[in-house]
């Protein structure tokens, strides 16, 4: 069975103008150019607070515990509730998790792991290539 993966790519190069690009041709009915799995980041300080170790963990509990709700997650991690709900909330927005809502007495959100494996693409060639163009246009 193949492992599911979630790519993080980085690429200083995409832009806001580049991405709504994407979205005309989406609009338009052209094919999406995005796979679900991947997410591009242009600056790495966004990565650094979008992809942080406390939401890596939940992620590692998620698929080695399965808890059935938020609450029993923030217990297996030690963590105030409101601070793994949040965290949650981040990792669902970006497609990595999935929050199950259960409707009930009260209603129960279980976090699902979309995800078995994480990916972070830093293509070192094609940074090398971008500063080479930075400092070609400083000297002309």
């Amino acid at each position: 069975m193949k492992t599911k993966e979630f790519v993080i790519q980085y690429d200083p190069s995409y832009s806001l103008g580049k991405m709504f690009s994407h979205f005309d041709q989406a609009i338009v009915g052209q094919e999406h150019l995005q796979p679900k799995n991947v997410v591009v980041f242009h600056d790495l300080s966004t990565i650094y607070s979008t992809i942080t170790k406390a939401r890596l963990d939940i992620l590692t509990f998620l698929i080695a515990k399965q808890p059935a709700n938020i609450s029993q997650l923030a217990k297996l991690l030690k963590r105030h509730y409101a601070h793994v709900w949040s965290d949650c909330q981040a990792l669902a927005s970006l497609g990595i998790i999935e929050l199950q809502k259960n409707e009930g007495e009260k209603e129960i959100v279980k976090p699902i792991a979309l995800y078995e494996k994480i990916i972070f693409d830093f293509p070192v060639k094609n940074m090398v290539d971008l500063y080479n163009e930075k400092e070609i246009l400083k000297t002309t």
